[in-house]
């Protein structure tokens, strides 16, 4: 069954049909503006996470070397301790010969 172009209901529904049509272009571009948008957030969540991990890289060599550092100071004050109290030692048995 055709319509006939004379059908009064023609221009209604091809009214509805042309609005129909411009809603679904209105649609496709806020599709493709989300599209954009997620693409764009996954290409921000992609970099935060890699500078992210460059900086927690960085702390990590950054704490090894200052537990490093602390190992050397540490022994440093050991030794300096150790030497202290052979001084005192040697200086007491010299004390105590008099």
């Amino acid at each position: 069954m055709t319509i006939p172009l004379t059908d009064p209901f023609y221009d209604v529904i091809h009214g509805i049909a042309t609005q129909i049509c411009s809603k679904a272009r209105e649609l496709e571009a806020v599709a493709r503006k989300i599209q954009d948008d997620l693409n764009q957030g996954t290409e921000s969540w992609n970099k935060a996470k890699e500078d992210f991990n460059m900086a927690r890289e960085k702390m990590n060599k950054e704490r090894e070397r200052l537990e490093q550092r602390l190992t050397k100071r540490d022994w440093f004050a050991y030794l300096l301790v150790a030497s202290l109290l052979v001084s005192f030692g040697l200086m007491l048995g010299i004390m105590l010969r008099r």
